[in-house]
């Protein structure tokens, strides 16, 4: 790995069949409590964006969080391992379902900034839509950062295209962002959903 590239972990099949079934499950049976996404504001509050971020969000998910939580603790030294990033103790595992349906996106951005979320330490996104994928682009990006400056690169990224059940780990601090979506189908499930959070340290 080069100086300005970014440490990204990724796992392919993440989760068991009947896991990625319970999760479409959830996803149908909960379609009407997805809520627009929010962004933080200058003064640490949650704001909506759709000039930055454009998606619906599901924070309610019952046995799916304690489910999440306890396979990322479990390879947590592995995970650490692959981003470089000195053991720590986990004081929350934060967990969402996020879908970006047509014309969805969300700009280049770092998840741990000053306020609340300075905590976080680890990103992931678990690419879980249905298959066959319904819905074009939405490719992560992971910039790269000057070892030196520590200024951010985004000349140079690791893109991730979703593929389901894998799951994509890389450091809080790091510049990312979701190119834009194209999902002509309207059913929920057809978008690009993914179950994602955060470590915080």
């Amino acid at each position: 790995m080069s100086a300005l590239e970014t440490p990204v972990a990724v796992f392919e099949e993440f989760l068991a069949p009947m896991e990625l079934t319970w999760a479409h499950q959830m996803v149908a049976s909960q379609a009407s409590e997805f809520q627009p996404s929010q962004v933080i504001g200058e003064h640490a509050e949650g704001v909506q964006d759709p000039r930055f971020r454009r998606s619906n969000v599901l924070y309610h998910l019952g046995g799916f969080h304690d489910l999440m939580g306890a396979r990322l603790l479990w390879f947590l030294p592995h995970i650490l391992y692959r981003l470089g990033i000195a053991p720590f103790e986990v004081r929350n595992v934060e967990l969402q379902l996020t879908s970006s349906g047509d014309g969805g996106f969300f700009g280049a951005h770092t998840d741990s900034d000053d306020g609340p979320v300075n905590s976080r330490t680890v990103t992931f996104v678990l690419f879980c839509h249905r298959e066959p994928r319904a819905f074009g682009g939405g490719e992560l990006h992971v910039y790269g950062r000057d070892p030196v400056s520590g200024d951010h690169a985004p000349q140079v990224a690791t893109v991730v295209r979703p593929s389901q059940n894998r799951m994509v780990l890389f450091p809080s601090d790091r510049l990312h962002e979701i190119m834009p979506v194209s999902c002509p189908a309207g059913d929920l499930l057809d978008t690009r959903l993914t179950l994602n959070g955060w470590l915080h340290r």
